[in-house]
């Protein structure tokens, strides 16, 4: 593994993510310029007749919708960080009965294979998402597959388990030791990435394309 995709793997691990950061700069900046051009100073009644409109509607306002904002966010990540302490609690369980599919079951043709990952025990966080990707025992890893299919038994309601599919650009004709599987819980506004991790021991089969007999036509009477 080089040196930009070692930084680009162990990267994915920060739980803090740029649009985080982004959001934060945005907020502060923000506020700086409201408070510079249109909050006078020196006026402590938010009733005054000398406070403009503008002006007034950030004394009522602002601070209504910013503690909303605030909130929201607030409360997407909580229920992140919920849903990865109980993928921690189930961590056992979800390891003994996690499915990982290639092609037709351990076996894939090379190229754009086929793949599927069903997890049970597992809770998406609200409007959030679970990203799940495969490290190979070279310290590659597949690209992430989305977990964001319900898998339910007939004519029952509640689901048993969650999945998600993916076409993986495997091109290499070898065996594929798989070593760790990698959740990430990400919330609604994608502003932290909580990972979880999983060892396993699995190995799948990539195999050449298979090639279309020729039909050849033979002439017996020919030498």
């Amino acid at each position: 593994m080089t040196l930009v995709r070692r930084i680009q793997y162990y990267s994915d691990f920060i739980i803090i993510r740029w649009q985080l950061l982004l959001l934060v700069g945005i907020t502060l900046l923000t506020w700086y310029i409201v408070k510079t051009d249109n909050y006078e100073s020196g006026i402590a009644d938010r009733f005054d007749p000398k406070i403009d409109r503008f002006e007034f509607f950030l004394r009522h306002w602002g601070i209504v919708l910013f503690t909303f904002a605030t909130s929201l966010v607030i409360f997407s990540i909580a229920t992140t960080i919920l849903t990865w302490v109980w993928f921690l609690v189930n961590k056992d369980k979800i390891k003994d009965k996690l499915v990982l599919e290639f092609g037709k079951g351990k076996q894939a043709v090379a190229g754009n294979v086929a793949a599927s990952v069903t997890a049970p025990y597992l809770i998406r966080p609200l409007l959030g998402l679970i990203r799940v990707r495969m490290k190979f025992s070279d310290d590659t890893h597949t690209a992430d597959i989305p977990m964001t299919d319900n898998v339910r038994e007939k004519n029952k309601f509640w689901r048993r388990a969650i999945s998600g599919f993916r076409f993986l650009p495997l091109r290499d004709r070898r065996e594929y030791h798989i070593t760790e599987v990698q959740f990430f819980f990400q919330d609604m506004f994608r502003l932290v990435a909580i990972p979880g991790f999983i060892p396993v021991e699995r190995s799948m089969y990539v195999v050449p394309p298979e090639k279309p007999l020729l039909d050849l036509k033979a002439d017996p009477n020919k030498t």
